[in-house]
Formats: C-alpha cells, structure tokens, sequence
C-alpha cells in the first residue's frame, strides 16, 4: 500500500530470489528462517531480524528453511526522508543481524518496536491511525540518523545553522523555477562566497550538487506516477533540457530514466523484484501474522530502551599507544576506632571490599575511645598471664592475616586537651602490638597528624612530641602531617608560623596528607551563582596545586588524600538522586598520578558517628550503605580494580588497557552540573549520550565481550528504594533484596573483530560502562600489522 510517505508490503519468498531496492528500505521477517547475501557475505537471517538497505541495493535470498516466512517490507519516501534530514543525499544506511553484537542491540529493539507499530496502524481502521503512523516514521527516521548511518559524518554535526534551515526550505519550494546560487544569497542578505561556504560546511556539498540531486529526486514523482514524457519531466522539475536531466539522473541512480521507468513497472528476469506493482497483502483476518507484530510492538518493557530521548551523540576513534601504567594508588578504608573492627558486619564489608577493591590501610580516627577493663585489671593486680589488651589481640590478627594495614588520623587538637593517662594508655597499646606481633608489623602502620589551621602554633608542638614518643616506641612507624593549605592559595598567610611548618614539622615526616571537599568552596559563594565546570576534575587539579606549592619549597614527600568528596547536594534527597558514579571515576583514574593514596569511608554508620557537626550537610564517599549495600564508591573502585595490563589510550570519556591479548576500555559520561536539578528526572535523561567507538588496532579475533553498565539504575541503591513507596521502615528481608539488585548490569556475547572494533552504546548521566575482550579464537593477521 502507498502514501507519500512510505511503501509497506508484505513480500513473497522463495530460494534464489533477488531483490533491487530503489528508495532506502527496511526488511522485517516476522516469521521464519533463511540464509541472504547482501554485499558479497552470507547472513543468517531469523523471526525478529531486521534487514537495512539504500537505493540500489541488492538482497539475494539463497535459502529459506520454512514455507511460512512472513517478510514486511518498508520503503521511506526520499523525497519525504530529505526533507527531515537534509544530508539524506550523501548518506547510506546499514543494519545485519551481526550488529546485535556491536552495541545496538537496544537501537535494533526499539526500530522493530516501530516498525511493528506503523505495520499494526497500517492496517488497522482505527481513526487515530495517520497520526501513529506519522510518530512511528518520525521515530523510525530518528533512529536511522542516529544508530545505522554507514558514514560518521552525523557525528561532526550536532545542531543544523538555523539559517541553513531556511534555505533549504526555499530551495525545497523553489526548485521547479531557475535557481542561482547568487539569487539564493540575496534573498538571504548574504554573499554569494558567504552561502556557498555555509551551505558546503553544514550539509557536506556544494549548492549546485545539492539543488541537483534535489531535482532528480523529485522527479521521481512524475516519472513513476504519470504518463508525462522525459522532456515534459525534466522542465518541471527546474532542469533547463533534457539532456542535461537524463545525464545528472544516471549518475544517481545508475541508469537513464526511461530504463529506470521500464524496471519499475515490469522485468525479464523472474528472479528479480526491482518494486512489483502488486505484491502480497496483509489481511486483517491473519491473526497470527497480527499477534507477532503485536509481540514485538509491546515488548516487556525491561528489554527496550528509551533511547530515543538521547541527544548528544560522540564518536570516539581511539588510537593505541603505550600511555601509562595501571592504577596503583593505595585505598584506605575508613572506621572510627580499632574497636570496630570487633564487630563482625565491619569485618565482613572489609572483607567484602577487600575481594573486590586492592586495600591497603584501615584507616582509624582513634585507637579506642575508652580504655579496656582487662588493661585496668592488668595494672591494678599486675598479672602477667592475662593479656591487657586482649580483645585487640583478635583485631590485630585480623589485620596480620588480610594483609592490611593502619591509617591513624590523630587529632592533634584532641592530643592537646586529653589527660596524661589517656595518652599513657595509648602508648602502652602501641608498646603491646610491639611486644605481640613484633616490629615487621608497625611497617604497615602510618600515623597521620591532624593540623587545625586556627590553632597551627599549638598543634606544631604537639606533633614534636607525638613524633619524640613514636620514635621511641618504634621507629618504624610512618609519621605523618596533613597539610594546613586551602583554596584558592594553598599557603600558610603568616610567614612566621610557615616557617615554623617548614622547619620543625616536614623534616620529621615519612609523608604528607590533605583532604578536600568541594561542596564548601561551592557553598561559600553566595551572591554569585558557581560556575560548575569549575568543579569538574577539582578534587584532582587541588592536588595539582598543593604538588606545585610542594615542589616550590622543594618538598618531595609521598602525598595522601585522606579524605575526599565530589560535588554533591545538601539534602538526602538530592544527594541520593545526585548520581556521581563517573564523578568519582574521573577523579580516582588520575589521582594516583600526583597522590600515593586515597581514602573512603567504609559505610554510612561509620561515617556519619565520625561527624562532629550535626545535621550531616554532605555525603561522603562511602563504600556500603546497610546490610552490605554497595554504594557507587564501592563500585567505581571495584571496575578500577579490574583493569589490568598497560594502559593503551587514554582520552577524557576512556581509558583502554591491554593485557597479553585482552583488552578493557572503560567508558564514562561526566556531567557536572548544579546538584538540585538532580531531582530533574527531564534534565538527567537530556545528559545521556551515544558513543560510537572505533578502535582499529584492536587485533583481528573472536572475542567473548563482557559488557558492565554501572549507572543510577545499575548499582546506585537510591534508585532501587524508589520501588518501596512504603512509609513504614522495612525489613531484613527487603533490604537484602535491595542488597541483591543494586549493582551493575553484566551481560556476555561473543564478538569478531575484524579490521578494527566498532561498538555503540548509549550512557546515561555520569554513568560508566566496561567492555572486556577475551580472545578466544585467532583470526590471520592484518597485512598491515607486525
């Protein structure tokens, strides 16, 4: 059946048929199984599979394996297609069943999902019918555009000139009457040079290519609609003779329009369908041709994706060189005090991230908060058979046999004011870890010094005699000083106690810390709106700084950032919605090339107790939430962590390693943006992008591909709340299914690699995704590779 717009029919099949295409068209077998040669290979072809081609294109149908096929053919109108999409001239399509496997796997569901539904309207007599059938076009052109372009020119051009618009609007109501590029320019208040030059930069040709091409094609009409002859044909449609039009008509469709006109309406060769004027009907009383298409127009809802809301499209051509090594900066876990790691959940989620992240420290902001009664008993009755500190002695096992070490971050404000017997007893636990593990055991414990700016004088003589004491003690023991410097100087004001610093603190340290916080510096600024680009990557360019002040007082000591945070919101609601997945990303693949380690906390409780200041304005970074909940930190670490091997290209949305003959490509979609629009679920869903990545080293094999998204629907737990709209608290059994399904999405297919890697996939805001590929079959090499 025929309408301005398109062509749907339904095509009879049989064995050794060929099929010629003149408009762009899409093949769609409903039902059945057949073997096709398109484009010099041979493709398996099954029920649901679509097939893409351009004007003269040719299908060979070399075998079907059952008489029941049903193959639904749709023809877009050029003419109605060019004035969507003004490059349509110079652009070709393409879709194989192989690119199920290349990431489109999403764009595929949702084309068929269309086209189903245009079929579905195409035959159905209800009164709504035009208007679903123009929505499913316009959808189905979209995503054409944006997923099965055989060129990547779609992707140098986001946004069209808005005056480009207008002229080709003109040209498209003009183009029947004489048209000269310098009557076209004066209409438009431009120069002839100026036009010509926009018109070639936004559409990819020339005016005169275009105004061409534009003419044959609307020839189309006459000559395939009327009985007009070639002459009367060719002054309609703008072109000044005959001759001039037969000859521009073959150089794009191959023939001359009186041949072109004869294969359209009939053939000699019974094997080849060029466009039949009569072809099998689909009839309404066919239920069961209806109910598939029916199937496949309301799939499940989680098998589809709303990609049609995507916006900005990328292409990323990644080139392999030797950039880097990998990741190996040192992750400190932190609790509260030593005593915590007695409780057996804390024990469990350190060894949870341990198994997944590469821990190094447990980070302690005390050793215990009240001294043990065995230590009392100890000194009151003086028995040596007992253990004065005996439940420790269970904790330090713990850390002897995981391998971890101690990150003890002491106040030296809190130093300051506490009793001589609370720093006896401290001591004298330091004393007994000597005595019970030995001296290897303290080369794993670092002590970082906490510097309050406002009290630097008082803090710089407690750090000389916690560091008098600790030498005498062990002086294994790594001491260390965070540094009192912050945004936007990174320097100490007054130039005496700077001096003091430098002098009486730094030479005695083994290393140096800070932490940063953006969400202060943001917050400060009150009358005048932030800038929030300046946040992005500002936890990693504060360490560029304070490296830079370092390296001018000539200080080369390992740096730490012990505590850290990305933007974020100042309600619960916004921080939860907030998604920071590539944020966090961003900041820990290249924080380990100006620090030596970073921390996070172990979960909210511990977190949230360690806050002297209450309400809590900001979420930390914290590894669990509760009942071993994994937060987003957690799995941003855990997806570092499994990158292994060199790291090949590094770019600002990827990072590619290859390890023997596998290679891992991460990929991240940064948004930074002011955190109260995360409550905006409209703005998220405008953030998302479609990556087209091309990889050519990528050695020729067959490769099994494990696919990871991690985004605010795959591993943030704020999201899985949000299918509990109960107000009532809920119970162990729903927050340890809420445990189960807030991680990652992971699936596996099998992928050939040749002459390069192409791969689609679409990330939403701040999401990341990996792609790991294990060789498991060997193709030739490349004539071209070593």
């Amino acid at each position: 059946m025929m309408n301005e717009k398109y062509h749907l029919s339904l095509l009879p099949i049989t064995a050794k048929k060929t099929l010629l295409f003149k408009e762009t068209t899409i093949l769609f077998l409903v039902k059945g199984d057949m073997m096709v040669q398109a484009e010099g290979q041979e493709h398996a072809v099954m029920d649901g599979h679509l097939l893409i081609f351009n004007p003269n294109d040719t299908l060979k149908i070399t075998k079907i394996f059952r008489d029941d096929c049903v193959l639904i053919q749709l023809q877009l109108d050029s003419l109605f297609f060019s004035s969507l999409y003004p490059r349509f001239f110079t652009t070709n399509f393409e879709l194989f069943p192989k690119q199920l496997e290349s990431g489109k796997r999403e764009a595929i569901y949702n084309l068929r999902k269309y086209v189903a539904e245009l079929a579905l309207s195409h035959y159905s007599a209800e009164t709504t019918k035009d208007l679903r059938i123009s929505m499913n076009l316009h959808q189905i052109i979209l995503l054409l555009i944006q997923f099965f372009q055989k060129e990547s020119s779609y992707y140098n051009y986001h946004f069209y000139n808005e005056k480009i618009i207008e002229i080709i609007e003109y040209i498209g109501q003009n183009y029947q009457h004489p048209l000269a590029l310098e009557q076209v320019a004066s209409t438009f208040f431009m120069s002839p040079s100026a036009l010509s030059k926009l018109f070639k930069a936004e559409t990819g040709y020339y005016f005169s290519h275009y105004l061409t091409n534009l003419r044959v094609r609307q020839s189309l009409k006459d000559l395939l609609h009327s009985r007009l002859n070639i002459d009367e044909i060719s002054l309609n449609n703008g072109f000044s003779n005959s001759k001039t039009y037969r000859i521009h008509f073959k150089k794009l469709f191959g023939e001359s329009p009186s041949i072109y006109r004869q294969h359209y309406f009939k053939t000699d060769d019974p094997t080849v369908i060029h466009q039949p004027k009569e072809t099998a009907s689909l009839e309404s009383d066919n239920r069961d041709i209806l109910a598939t298409l029916y199937y496949y127009a309301h799939l499940p809802q989680d098998e589809t994706t709303d990609i049609e809301r995507v916006e900005t499209h990328k292409k990323l051509a990644i080139h392999t060189q030797n950039v880097r090594d990998q990741i190996n900066a040192e992750v400190i876990i932190h609790i509260n005090t030593l005593e915590d790691l007695l409780n057996a959940d804390t024990q469990t989620e350190i060894l949870v991230a341990k198994k997944a992240i590469d821990i190094r420290y447990i980070g302690i902001q005390n050793l215990f908060l009240e001294s043990p009664e065995s230590y009392t008993v100890y000194k009151e009755e003086s028995l040596s058979i007992f253990s004065p500190f005996a439940k420790f002695d269970m904790v330090l096992e713990f850390l002897e046999k995981n391998q971890l070490g101690i990150y003890y971050q002491l106040s030296l404000t809190d130093y300051e004011t506490i009793s001589y017997f609370y720093k006896t007893d401290r001591q004298y636990f330091l004393r007994h870890i000597e005595k019970k593990k030995g001296t290897d055991f303290f080369k794993n414990w670092k002590i970082d010094c906490q510097f309050n700016h406002h009290e630097l004088l008082n803090c710089i003589r407690a750090f000389s005699e916690i560091y008098e004491t600790i030498q005498q003690i062990n002086p294994v023991i790594q001491i260390g000083a965070e540094l009192p410097l912050f945004y936007p100087n990174y320097d100490i004001s007054d130039p005496i106690l700077k001096d003091r610093y430098l002098k009486q603190v730094i030479p005695k340290c083994d290393f140096l810390s800070f932490q940063s916080e953006p969400n202060y510096t943001y917050e400060k600024n009150e009358i005048i709106i932030p800038n929030v680009e300046n946040f992005n990557e500002f936890v990693f360019k504060e360490s560029q700084n304070i490296k830079k002040r370092l390296a001018s007082w000539q200080i080369s000591l390992p740096l730490y950032l012990s505590q850290w945070n990305t933007l974020t919101g100042q309600s619960r609601a916004t921080n939860g919605s907030f998604f920071r997945g590539a944020l966090v990303l961003q900041e820990v693949l290249k924080l380990d090339l100006v620090v030596a380690g970073y921390g996070f906390w172990l979960n909210t409780d511990q977190f949230e107790t360690s806050q002297e200041i209450k309400p809590i304005k900001f979420d930390g970074l914290e590894i669990f939430h509760n009942y071993l909940c994994k937060r987003p930190a957690f799995h941003v670490l855990a997806l570092a962590s499994r990158l292994k091997g060199k790291v090949v290209a590094l770019g600002d949305e990827f990072m590619l390693t290859k390890h023997y003959n596998n290679y891992q490509l991460l990929l991240w979609n940064v948004n930074y943006f002011p955190p109260h629009l995360s409550l905006e679920e409209t703005f998220l869903e405008s953030q998302s992008v479609t990556f087209r990545i091309e990889i050519p080293e990528i050695e020729n094999n067959f490769y099994q591909v494990k696919q990871i998204d991690f985004n605010r629907y795959n591993g943030a737990i704020f999201y899985a709340y949000g299918d509990f709209n109960s107000n009532e608290p809920l119970d162990y059994e729903s927050h340890e299914y809420l445990a189960e399904v807030s991680r990652p999405k992971m699936k596996v297919f099998d992928l050939e690699v040749n002459n390069g890697f192409d791969f689609y996939c679409i990330l939403d805001t701040n999401a990341v995704l990996l792609l790991e590929l294990t060789a498991i079959k060997f193709l030739p090499k490349r004539q071209n590779d070593k």
